[in-house]
């Protein structure tokens, strides 16, 4: 039997493993020149960056339990501690749970709306906008929720559904929004609170053991796939065949390689939206910043990025001594393109991490970039439909799909080890069947 399947990230390759765990062989196909897809790391000038920052916070013992044998047990177990920058105050994250960070005069603008949604009966939620609404009342969501959705997902709050929300937002209630206006701790009601990183190698190394004795083809990617004669055509122009196929690649991909494909399969691809992600990353001559947090969040419009992540927090074999790095994260889509080029961009993120970092322009140093072209699935409400429709036509084709962009689906590392775990389930069952 043949298996063949598309991609190298982090499911395809728990897909292969797993798969390897029941005697069963398979090939890969990758279309960069290594293995890891989204969990990739990179070194620039003795510097590591991962592609896209990973820090892995599953509860799942299983999934400990392969992270950790990929690393000898090398990892690091940080206390999360993000931060938010809001015209010129940090204020720990989650910020409706430290309220008491802003002005008075703030927090009582807060407080109010609160109580006012707080007490509103039989609210109709139709949108991510009217949910945050509800949840947090309309100055907060104004001024926060509905400013940071336009930077990170490129749209405005109303084209989100909810579905997506899942424990990523604490929902606070009247006790504890109290508490957080006055300044009384409470335990952080973040969805990370800890998390684990390699030590050395990057957050790539966490799927070492996945990689091992793995028939992996680099640099391959399918042009035409035929379900009917179970044929892929690749880009080098061979062409091979297959029993079985399990697809991690985006969903609007895939279809564009599958002959055939009927027009509603078409339009509802058609209709699948996403954000890309441009990744700047920069070297500090010394340890700078202004906090200890390993990630900060930026509400503000005129900063051009939503997130930066210091990768020598994560380890520190991530820089060269005496340095910190920098990854910054600007997400843009069809919805909301790059406002300007590369060069003119990185200058104006230079001079924003001079004032929000409190580090002196001329200490910033830029090590290069890359694009992440399929960054997050953007739940708008074409969404559900789109990809129920598109996962019955698989289906009917027999193409087993996993991944966060197999699957069209808010995965994080974790889940889509997971996905993959069950993937090479699924086709263990089949075979089991014929």
């Amino acid at each position: 039997m043949t298996i063949i399947i598309l991609g190298a990230g982090i499911s395809g390759l728990s897909a292969a493993y797993h798969l390897k765990q029941r005697g069963i062989k398979s090939i890969i196909l990758e279309k960069e020149n290594e293995y890891g897809g989204l969990c990739r790391s990179i070194v620039i000038n003795n510097a590591l960056f991962d592609y896209g920052v990973h820090v892995s916070f599953t509860n799942d013992d299983y999934v400990k339990t392969i992270f950790q044998k990929s690393v000898d047990g090398k990892f690091i177990e940080h206390e999360a501690a993000p931060c938010n920058y809001w015209h010129g105050f940090w204020i720990p994250h989650q910020p409706q749970d430290h309220l008491s960070f802003l002005p008075e005069e703030i927090r009582k603008e807060i407080l109010i709306d609160f109580i006012k949604a707080y007490c509103r009966k039989n609210t109709k939620i139709n949108n991510y906008h009217d949910w945050c609404h509800h949840q947090f009342g309309d100055y907060f969501a104004e001024n926060f929720t509905d400013v940071y959705t336009k930077k990170f997902w490129t749209v405005n709050s109303e084209k989100l559904t909810i579905d997506w929300i899942g424990n990523r937002l604490h929902r606070p209630d009247l006790d504890t929004i109290l508490d957080s206006a006055f300044g009384i701790q409470r335990e952080n009601s973040h969805y990370v609170t800890s998390f684990r990183y390699p030590k050395q190698g990057g957050y790539n190394s966490f799927l070492r053991l996945l990689a091992q004795d793995l028939t992996i083809r680099y640099n391959v990617y399918p042009e035409l796939i035929d379900p009917a004669k179970k044929e892929i055509r690749l880009n080098t122009g061979d062409r091979i065949q297959y029993d079985r196929l399990i697809s991690t690649i985006p969903l609007p991909e895939l279809i564009n390689c599958i002959r055939d494909v009927p027009e509603r399969i078409t339009r509802a691809k058609n209709n699948l939206r996403w954000t890309s992600l441009l990744m700047l990353n920069f070297s500090i001559n010394k340890k700078s910043g202004s906090s200890h947090s390993q990630w900060n969040y930026y509400y503000d419009e005129d900063i051009p990025y939503s997130r930066i992540f210091y990768m020598s927090r994560f380890s520190d074999l991530n820089s060269p001594p005496d340095s910190d790095t920098i990854q910054v994260e600007i997400p843009y889509s069809k919805d909301k393109p790059l406002p300007k080029g590369i060069e003119a961009l990185t200058e104006e993120v230079i001079h924003c991490l001079s004032q929000t970092e409190k580090i002196e322009g001329e200490k910033i140093h830029l090590m290069g970039n890359f694009n992440i072209e399929y960054g997050y699935v953007i739940y708008d409400k074409a969404r559900t439909k789109s990809v129920k429709i598109i996962r019955e036509f698989l289906d009917e084709n027999n193409i087993v799909y996993c991944g966060r962009f197999g699957e069209w689906a808010y995965l994080w590392s974790d889940q889509a080890f997971l996905s993959g775990k069950i993937a090479a389930e699924t086709l263990d069952i089949m075979k089991e069947l014929q």
